[in-house]
């Protein structure tokens, strides 16, 4: 039982924070570095550091 209260415990302690991480990264006018308004370029160079991925070419053979 003691082992429940403190889950339950540290469940209340933090959902304020998993609360406010999901209201930071997820709004209606951005996702995570993205924002509306950011041109192409620019969204896939931010999305690029996130994912760590390597530039796209093409092969012109």
């Amino acid at each position: 039982m003691k082992h429940l209260a403190q889950l339950l415990l540290m469940a209340l302690i933090l959902a304020p924070v998993f609360a406010l991480s999901s209201d930071v990264w997820l709004t209606m006018n951005s996702y995570g570095p993205v924002k509306i308004g950011m041109s192409a370029d620019e969204a896939y160079a931010h999305l690029r550091t996130l994912a760590q991925v390597e530039k796209l070419s093409v092969d012109e053979s």
